[in-house]
């Protein structure tokens, strides 16, 4: 029943609200509640009026991420996207406090879930990450130090590129993050493949100079082919310390 209660709900409100929502409720039994979302979040939809009934068990569930066991990610992706799309009548402080109730596999799964929203939206990326995304990281992405790991970072990273022409914002709200990214995970070929280094590469450069602190195995062509489209792109860059560092990363390792 839990699998299909959006259709349920379509069909019988009332009867729904009465007889059955009450077993999403971890404080009745959480044995029930357990089963109830592990059967809704097989198959989740964002459907506003069924979420606006468990409005406070939906929250709460943020409290027992490990509970779901396999199926505690399809939670944060849900989590996430309503936030980004519908946060009626959720409030911006409510859905915060409960992202900030999971634990590190549900935040990388959050930052997971915003690369696939904006890499979704399109031709649309650009308004997307200034109307979605941004408000998102300001007002409901945990503050904490805690909340900044590698998988996180890398998401963030990816993020950077996701956004397009939105790029030099994206690089300048992120960048705090960015250098816990590691090399073995950030895709500098898929960055190169942009062309954002030739379209910003005063940006490009932060982003590059902050994914880079790890010193991790990259893939030395695809970082000189971005140095190359920065120096051509504004040669006064050639000079920056940044970029010095760069140019040496990349002769020790062959370039």
């Amino acid at each position: 029943m839990a699998a299909n209660l959006v259709a349920l709900f379509r069909v019988d409100r009332e009867w729904t609200e009465k007889f059955f929502l009450r077993n999403f409720d971890w404080n009745l039994n959480a044995e029930e509640a357990r089963a109830t979302w592990a059967g809704f979040l097989w198959t989740p939809r964002l459907y506003v009026p069924l979420l606006a009934s468990i409005k406070s068990q939906f929250l709460t569930t943020a409290t027992h991420y490990t509970d779901l066991g396999q199926l505690a990610r399809q939670y944060a992706n849900l989590l996430t996207y309503v936030a980004l799309e519908t946060p009626e009548p959720f409030t911006k402080k409510e859905l915060a406090l409960a992202t900030s109730h999971l634990p590190e596999d549900g935040l990388a799964r959050c930052a997971l879930s915003l690369v696939q929203a904006l890499d979704s939206a399109g031709e649309k990326r650009v308004e997307y990450w200034k109307n979605r995304v941004r408000p998102y990281l300001k007002d409901i992405w945990p503050k904490s130090t805690d909340a900044i790991t590698r998988s996180v970072a890398n998401s963030f990273a990816r993020l950077c590129i996701k956004a397009d022409s939105a790029f030099p914002d994206a690089v300048s709200e992120l960048r705090p993050w960015l250098s816990s990214a590691s090399g073995g995970d950030v895709t500098l070929h898929e960055f190169r493949n942009t062309n954002l280094a030739k379209r910003f590469p005063e940006a490009a450069l932060t982003f590059l100079d902050e994914v880079l602190k790890q010193r991790s195995f990259w893939l030395v062509d695809d970082l000189k082919a971005c140095l190359r489209e920065i120096r051509e792109e504004n040669s006064n860059l050639q000079n920056d310390v940044r970029f010095e560092r760069l140019a040496r990363y990349m002769r020790e390792r062959g370039g």
